[in-house]
C-alpha cells in the first residue's frame, strides 16, 4: 500500500487517471439529478484506493440538498498507514430547485463555503482556471469547484494513519503536488464532462 506520507497526491492522481467519462456516462436524457456513485465507481474506487472496498456509502448531505458517495477500505495488519477513502460530493442545480435549500443555489453555496473556509485555519487555495470557480482545502484535502450549476467536493484521504506522527503531516511539497493533481483531475476528467451537459 501507498505510503501515508504521499496517500492524498498519490490517489488526487489516480482518480484523475480512473474517473474519465463518468459525469457524462452517467447522466441519461431526462435525469434530473447526478448520481455521484455511477459517476465514481467501486472498481474506480479500489483502483484509486489501492485495495477491496469494504464499505460503500451513497447518502444525502443534510445541510444543503446534495448526494455523496463515498468508498473506504479497512487496514490491515501488513497494510502501511492505515484505512483510505475517497469520495465525490454533488451539489446539483436541479435538486435545489426541487428540494429547496437554505442557500438560493449551489453557486451561493460554494461561495459561502469559500468564504467560511478562508476565515479559518488552514486556510484555502485558489486555483486558477479550473471550472468557473475553484479551492483546495489542504488539511483534509477536498477541492472545491464550482461550474456549470454544479458544485463538486472531491476528497482522497486517510481515514487513520499507523502509526500516527510527524511523517504523516502534510508539508509544502506535498500540498503542492495534491494540489496539482486535484487541478489535473478537475480539468483533465470532471470539467470536460460537465461541459457535455450543458
Amino acid at each position: 500500500m501507498l505510503p501515508s506520507r504521499h496517500l492524498r497526491a498519490s490517489l488526487a492522481a489516480a482518480l484523475l487517471a480512473t474517473a474519465g467519462g463518468g459525469i457524462a456516462a452517467g447522466r441519461a436524457a431526462g435525469e434530473t439529478a447526478l448520481d455521484p456513485c455511477a459517476l465514481f465507481t467501486q472498481a474506480e474506487a479500489e483502483q484509486v484506493l489501492g485495495g477491496k472496498v469494504v464499505q460503500r456509502h451513497d447518502q444525502e448531505v443534510g445541510f444543503s440538498p446534495g448526494t455523496i458517495c463515498s468508498y473506504d477500505t479497512v487496514a490491515s495488519p501488513d497494510q502501511v498507514g492505515g484505512a483510505y477513502g475517497a469520495s465525490l460530493e454533488l451539489y446539483d442545480a436541479v435538486v435545489f430547485a426541487q428540494q429547496g435549500s437554505y442557500f438560493a443555489s449551489p453557486e451561493q453555496y460554494f461561495h459561502r463555503n469559500r468564504e467560511a473556509q478562508g476565515a479559518t485555519p488552514p486556510g484555502v487555495e485558489d486555483i486558477a482556471g479550473v471550472g468557473e470557480a475553484a479551492f483546495w482545502l489542504p488539511a483534509p484535502g477536498q477541492l472545491h469547484v464550482l461550474d456549470h450549476g454544479v458544485y463538486l467536493v472531491l476528497s482522497v484521504h486517510a481515514n487513520f494513519h499507523i502509526p500516527p506522527g510527524p511523517s504523516d503531516q502534510v508539508d509544502a511539497e506535498e500540498r503542492a503536488a495534491e494540489t496539482k493533481a486535484a487541478k489535473q483531475l478537475a480539468t483533465g476528467v470532471v470539467l470536460p464532462a460537465l461541459e457535455t451537459l450543458r
